[in-house]
Formats: structure tokens, sequence, C-alpha cells
């Protein structure tokens, strides 16, 4: 099996081009275990979204391995849409569309598992929704 790719992108009409996303160490000791002991590993069930992705300066922050939270989670939003553009690729899609995330400026976004855990984190240039505009992110996994 190859190694675990985790890429992030939203579709907007400005350019938003750097992003930062790491597979946390949490996950691939769920993908060992699952293949190895437990024959099991857990879906992920939502996409949580946070405000502390970026720096002072407004540069993303790399998100550490070992981290199990986004920097400032602000909400989660289950999972509903997944399609399944190859064999072994997955793309999660998840639209914002709520008046109640109005003005929130986002910088971070990660996959959180059934059990909590966050399989990934991703940080990128502060993405602000404003009112009538959907926000579409795609959460993709590929082996």
């Amino acid at each position: 099996m190859g190694d675990l790719i985790q890429t992030g992108t939203v579709e907007t009409a400005a350019s938003n081009a750097k992003f930062n996303i790491v597979t946390t160490d949490k996950v691939r000791e769920k993908l060992i275990r699952g293949l190895t002991q437990t024959g099991r590993v857990p879906k992920i069930t939502h996409i949580a979204f946070g405000t502390g992705g970026v720096d002072g300066a407004g540069n993303p922050i790399m998100p550490e391995a070992d981290a199990n939270a986004l920097q400032h989670e602000v909400f989660r939003i289950p999972v509903e849409t997944i399609e399944y553009p190859e064999p072994y690729k997955a793309d999660i899609i998840i639209e914002i569309t709520g008046a109640d995330y109005n003005d929130v400026p986002l910088s971070e976004f990660g996959a959180v598992d059934e059990e909590g855990d966050f399989v990934g984190i991703q940080s990128f240039k502060t993405i602000t929704k404003q009112e009538n505009v959907l926000l579409r992110f795609h959460w993709q996994c590929e082996f």
C-alpha cells in the first residue's frame, strides 16, 4: 500500500493557492492497526472549520502531525457527500451555505473520524464567507 495522500481545495472566485496540510500521527496509527490488528479504520464523519490557521501576517501556519485539534475550531459540518473519482481516491465535499457562518474568517479545516480524532488538518489563507455566497470545500484522500 502506498502513502495516504490528503489534499484540500476551496472553490472560490479568488485565488487561494497557499495550503499547508498534514496527515495526523493519530490516523497513521489507526491505519496500521486497522490493517494488522483490528480490521477496521474509523470513517470520516465531519469536517471541522476554524480561524487559527494563519500567523499575524496572514500566512498559513503548517499544522503539526501530532495535533488532534484545530488551533481554534468554530464549527463542524457532517459529511454528506463523498465522490469516488478514481478507485483509490475519495473526494469529501462540504458546502457552507448558512447565514450563521457569514463573516467568519476561516483559515483552517480538518477531517474528523467517528471516534472524534482528526485524520488531517489543513491551513490556508483566510477566506471569509459573505452573505448569499456558497463556499465549497473538498477534502480528498488518496492511496
